[in-house]
């Protein structure tokens, strides 16, 4: 009797690491920007935090923000563009292969009290 080979199985933990490598690079963009904003003094910001006496905390929590904000948009982006192999679909896209069906739908005029009030 043959024994039915199968195809090796992702492990779990390579999921988490591909969203945590995607969240690090986000933070690094969020990061980046954050500097680039700095950087080229944009609407003043850069000289109001280095002309501060507490400039350092508020550069930690302006790239705070921005880190957090970046490593969630792109973790979260790639989560939604998971392919699912429990699905025939293409992962976070719609199937083109539905058609659109018109449902009718017969229009009524009806009246609030509060229309009936001033009408």
């Amino acid at each position: 009797m043959a024994r039915s080979i199968r195809p090796p199985s992702k492990p779990p933990h390579s999921l988490v690491r591909a969203v945590l490598v995607q969240a690090a690079l986000g933070a690094g963009l969020g990061l980046a920007f954050a500097i680039s904003l700095l950087a080229l003094d944009i609407n003043g910001l850069g000289g109001l935090i280095r002309g501060s006496d507490t400039g350092l905390l508020a550069f930690i929590l302006l790239a705070a923000g921005f880190m957090v904000t970046g490593g969630s948009v792109v973790a979260g982006t790639a989560i939604m563009m998971m392919r699912n192999d429990d699905e025939d679909g293409d992962g976070g896209h719609f199937s083109r292969d539905r058609a659109l069906v018109p449902i009718p739908v017969r229009a009524g005029r009806r009246s609030s009290p509060v229309q009936r009030r001033f009408h």
